[in-house]
């Protein structure tokens, strides 16, 4: 998509972020945020094309650390599956980057498929599942989300922050059944007669 430029946040853009309206309600969220946000370790990142605000993404580079939590992705209705999603969340990723955070994480709701499917697209896999938390008070929610994390090229970061590989997912049913046929390192018997 051209002509769409991500940018920092501005003051001006808070009113922006109701979307006409519809997040009228959290007018004074957005607010606080935005005064917290340099204080707080919080980058809030906005799209735009022309005049039009298109979406935002706001990374949390202090609540997780030593990695970066993506939040509060929004792409209006009329630019979605247009490809803002994934820009927001590729600067978001060079935030964290070019600050040495080795990973990325995003929070989903288990029942929104169509995000899901975008952060897959995008290289995240499941992490682990937990209690939805507010971002400003630390407050627990009363709902769960499903945490996904990619691991991000730390560039410019000393060699002690490069992260090691992720963790090795367990291999599939499948694939175990297969490598006990040709007795490899997934084949139960071989490990026992060590």
């Amino acid at each position: 998509m051209t002509g769409v430029v991500i940018r920092r946040c501005r003051r001006s853009d808070l009113a922006l972020l109701e979307w006409d309206g519809e997040f009228a309600r959290a007018r004074a969220l957005f607010a606080r945020l935005f005064a917290f946000a340099h204080r707080r370790g919080i980058v809030m990142l906005v799209a735009s094309r022309g005049r039009d605000h298109l979406g935002q993404i706001w990374v949390d580079l202090a609540r997780n650390p030593p990695g970066a939590l993506l939040w509060a992705l929004r792409v209006k209705p009329g630019w979605r599956g247009r490809g803002v999603g994934t820009q927001l969340i590729t600067a978001a990723e060079q935030v964290a980057a070019r600050l040495a955070h080795p990973w990325a994480e995003i929070e989903v709701e288990p029942g929104n498929l169509r995000a899901r499917a975008l952060y897959e697209r995008l290289g995240y896999r499941w992490h682990r599942r937990q209690i939805a938390v507010d971002a400003l008070s630390r407050a627990p929610l009363d709902f769960e989300v499903d945490v996904l994390r990619r691991w991000l090229a730390a560039r410019g970061a000393p060699a002690r922050c490069t992260p090691a590989r992720p963790p090795r997912r367990p291999p599939s049913p499948r694939a175990a059944r297969a490598a006990r046929r040709r007795g490899g390192p997934g084949d139960r018997r071989m490990r026992d007669r060590r």
